[in-house]
Parts: C-alpha cells; sequence; structure tokens
C-alpha cells in the first residue's frame, strides 16, 4: 500500500460515509478517486470495518451521512 502510495504519487481520496446510531460506518461512496482504483478499494474497505463516534442530536446518538476528505501522505 505505502510502495503504491509513494510510487503514484497519490495525496487524497474523497468518501462519504453513512454512519449508523451506533457508530458503524454501514457503506461508504468514493466521491473523489485517489486515481488507482486497488487503492480506493482498500480505504473503502478499512472504513467499513472501522466505528466512528455517531453523529449527535440534542446529546442523543443517531445515524447520519457525512463526508471525508482523506490525505494520504
Amino acid at each position: 500500500l505505502i510502495r503504491i502510495l509513494n510510487q503514484q504519487n497519490l495525496t487524497q481520496i474523497g468518501v462519504r460515509l453513512n454512519v449508523s446510531a451506533e457508530g458503524k460506518v454501514i457503506a461508504v461512496n468514493i466521491t473523489q478517486s485517489s486515481g488507482n482504483s486497488q487503492i480506493d478499494s482498500i480505504m473503502r474497505q478499512r472504513l467499513l470495518s472501522g466505528r466512528l463516534y455517531p453523529f449527535m442530536r440534542d446529546c442523543v446518538p443517531m445515524a447520519g451521512i457525512g463526508n471525508l476528505t482523506i490525505n494520504l501522505q
């Protein structure tokens, strides 16, 4: 992964995350490709296996959608 990032000078990827009220990432959509489909796929899979703090409204956890830009270097 690191070798590919360095060889191809890939710098960032944009994603849209759907997060459940429990903080589980339930969907990842690539909004800006890194330029390498293998890296995009790896990042998508890693994000799907992660957990985040859920969105909060009036101190109550809730599902939500958020955009994120990930710097790869």
